[in-house]
């Protein structure tokens, strides 16, 4: 468990996003390390997370859209000189 945690952590931080979702894995790893982890805060931790990232990968995907869409519309212009 506690590997995967680390996984996802890497994962997160390439990711331009908030120090809330760091501290949510920070708190998930110490759960997942303690003697006698409850399953009900892994389970929310980890999807308090995953809700986070999907939210980024939204804005990320869209970002990405509209500059390609400018260097379209760039192009397009310069080609038309």
């Amino acid at each position: 468990m506690v590997s995967l945690i680390q996984e996802l952590r890497a994962k997160v931080e390439a990711l331009p996003i908030n120090q809330d979702a760091m501290d949510q894995l920070t708190d998930l790893e110490e759960e997942a390390k303690s003697p006698t982890p409850k399953k009900s805060r892994i389970i929310a931790a980890a999807k308090y997370v995953g809700s986070i990232v999907k939210d980024v990968g939204v804005s990320v995907a869209a970002e990405a859209i509209v500059k390609a869409a400018a260097v379209n519309y760039s192009l397009g212009e310069k080609m038309r000189d």
